[in-house]
């Protein structure tokens, strides 16, 4: 008979963390269960959050970017409580869209941060969402076998090492060459023909200089035309 045992005491079933007393290979029988990224180091955690949303995770780890670490990097209290907070939202809004099933968040070691975050996830995370479990990864190459081995990508949408490189070029080039935030517009550059900015980028290049040069060749901006598509 299988014991009810405090939740946040797991152990692993061929790879997969479950609290402790599950039946062998339980976890097979059901869909594959949610995940999300809850801790990576800076270095990584790009790359870290393209894989998981690949294969259909979600993540609460942010960069200095996310609005949340954006507000309160210089403060090291205010992160800690805006990490718990993105943690506990994306736990409940997993919860609330897969009932029932096993939610695993995914850490990365790092530095001190990535330990304390691990630690939080561990004593008390797991302990107040009996669904969580933490799986614990070395580095983004351990990240990549996990997702290979129980959250394949599916066919015709192989986000292999290539693929997920070559897809990360096409993401890049698609923005705008300045802010690396929005997309580019159908604006080209003359006489250089470089399609390169956005348009809140050239309004604002604009007012401080009517000629401007080209991020890209250096060339002084003589005028901007509209490309049109006459397919």
């Amino acid at each position: 008979m299988t014991r009810n045992v405090p939740s946040g005491l797991l152990v692993e079933q061929d790879g997969v963390p479950v609290p402790m007393g599950t039946p062998a290979n339980a976890w097979m029988t059901k869909e594959r269960s949610p995940f999300f990224l809850a801790s990576a180091p800076v270095s990584a955690l790009d790359d870290a959050k393209r894989l998981v949303q690949s294969r259909g995770g979600e993540y609460a780890a942010g960069d200095k970017e996310d609005i949340f670490n954006n507000m309160t990097l210089n403060d090291q209290e205010s992160w800690r409580v805006g990490w718990k907070g993105k943690v506990e939202m994306c736990i409940n809004l997993l919860k609330r869209h897969n009932p029932g099933q096993q939610v695993t968040a995914l850490a990365i070691a790092g530095g001190p941060a990535c330990d304390w975050e691990r630690g939080e996830l561990r004593n008390v995370f797991c302990r107040s969402h009996p669904e969580l479990v933490l799986k614990q990864l070395g580095d983004i190459e351990d990240l990549q076998l996990w997702l290979d081995k129980y959250h394949p990508a599916s066919p015709g949408n192989d986000m292999g090492e290539d693929a997920f490189e070559a897809t990360a070029a096409e993401e890049d080039e698609r923005l705008c060459k300045v802010c690396l935030e929005r997309p580019k517009s159908s604006r080209a550059l003359v006489p250089c023909g470089h399609i390169c900015l956005c348009d809140e980028c050239i309004v604002e290049m604009q007012a401080i200089d009517a000629h401007f040069a080209c991020p890209i060749c250096r060339t002084n901006v003589k005028s901007i035309v509209i490309v049109r598509d006459v397919r």
